[in-house]
């Protein structure tokens, strides 16, 4: 095989099948990919997860890291929380990555996940381009760009309902922001904040949109408003890249809807693959777009699932 380029991410569907999809892109214009997934977290599927992904994209290869053994050394405590474990483990993968890295032929570049970021590390240490892709919207990445460069006394919570202004973003409450950001002072804000600082280290920034989706934000980040004074990596837009698998219903029923709906008249409503929503949380959801008079589309990942009262009054609406 010759040199090829890599990519690398990790085993939660709203990463891996982006990632693979993106592979499968590349391979189509010709170039030699491989697609590398450190096995976090580890469930004792992912052999079979991988080996299922490789029968359907045979122009793509894998290659499932092992897990590490101990984690790598980290100021944060990796038992205080689940997401500080998950960002070190996907940490203490860097050692199988750079294995894997040398075992290889010359590489063109490295890929990684943001959630892998550190995998640049591997990547600085062979020389080799290092690149990121950004799953979220590009509204999201402007945001994550600019949080390590404000200045403020106090924590986003202690700011309440004040309106934050990112570049490229309409402005959100601070009370709105992930709960992780929220508390300047705990551990979770560090290890977020630490991974944000690996994004202006990349040589490009791969994000999973396209320019008029969200032109104030793609903008924002071409001109390098998010750091000011500072260069930001060149972005790359590569979406809509939705991550379904081959083979699935491309004919799904909501799709047939969505299309006799008129344009720019229905509210998309997705939490992604791994979170989950309370029921309480999802009733005032319900109420929100009951309230709204629009009509909507709303994935709710199973087996979390809004209560009967609450779908029952939008029949024909969503």
């Amino acid at each position: 095989m010759g040199s090829s380029v890599v990519l690398y991410t990790w085993m939660v569907r709203g990463h891996l099948h982006p990632m693979t999809q993106l592979a499968d892109h590349l391979a189509g214009h010709g170039v030699p990919v491989t697609v590398t997934v450190a096995d976090v977290p580890s469930t004792g599927e992912s052999s079979q997860t991988i080996a299922r992904l490789s029968a359907s994209y045979p122009s793509v290869s894998f290659h499932l890291l092992p897990p590490a053994p101990t984690r790598s050394a980290d100021p944060a405590d990796p038992n205080a929380d689940p997401f500080i474990t998950l960002i070190a483990d996907l940490r203490a993968t860097n050692a199988a990555l750079l294995a894997f890295l040398r075992s290889l032929p010359p590489v063109k570049a490295l890929v990684a996940d943001s959630f892998c970021a550190y995998g640049l590390d591997a990547a600085a240490e062979l020389g080799v381009p290092a690149y990121v892709f950004f799953s979220l919207c590009a509204s999201a990445l402007a945001t994550f760009l600019h949080i390590p460069v404000m200045h403020s006394a106090v924590s986003f919570r202690e700011m309440g309902r004040s309106l934050l202004h990112f570049p490229g973003v309409h402005p959100i409450p601070a009370s709105d922001l992930p709960e992780a950001l929220l508390d300047r002072d705990n551990r979770q804000y560090n290890t977020i904040l630490g991974l944000f600082e690996q994004l202006p280290r990349a040589t490009g920034i791969l994000s999973n949109t396209f320019d008029w989706l969200e032109p104030r934000a793609v903008k924002a980040i071409k001109d390098g408003t998010p750091r000011p004074g500072e260069l930001v990596p060149k972005l790359f837009c590569v979406g809509p890249l939705v991550g379904e698998e081959r083979g699935g219903n491309k004919n799904h029923e909501s799709l047939s809807w969505l299309d006799k709906q008129p344009a720019g008249s229905v509210v998309f409503l997705c939490f992604g693959s791994a979170s989950s929503v309370l029921a309480e949380q999802l009733n005032e959801i319900a109420v929100g777009l009951e309230r709204s008079g629009h009509a909507f589309l709303w994935a709710v990942r199973a087996p979390v699932a809004p209560d009967a009262d609450s779908t029952k009054r939008f029949e024909g609406r969503g």
